[in-house]
């Protein structure tokens, strides 16, 4: 699933970078960055989660936090939309 989520940002990110003009590709890339950097260093601490709690609980309450996250972003700017692909990245299931 994060595969298939830096990938579909991947695609768009050209369309993304006319979305915020005068943005910087270094700030733009924070996009994609703060995405796989919180997923990662969640991957191990989260993964033996299902271990201690019930799984089917654990994966509805992770991806509501991932669902819900693209209907938070209506803030025009860049960074809003940077730490809304943070929380996102901390709702994927692990």
């Amino acid at each position: 699933m994060a595969a298939l989520d830096l990938f579909i940002v991947n695609v768009a990110f050209a369309s993304i970078g006319e979305d915020f003009h005068g943005a910087s590709i270094t700030d733009l890339s924070w996009i994609l960055n703060g995405y796989a950097i919180i997923y990662a260093a969640l991957l191990i601490p989260l993964g033996g989660w299902p271990t201690l709690r019930p799984q089917n609980r654990l994966h509805a309450g992770a991806g509501g936090v991932h669902a819900l996250e693209p209907r938070l972003r209506s803030e025009p700017s860049l960074w809003p939309l940077v730490g809304f692909r943070v929380l996102q990245a901390a709702g994927q299931p692990h």
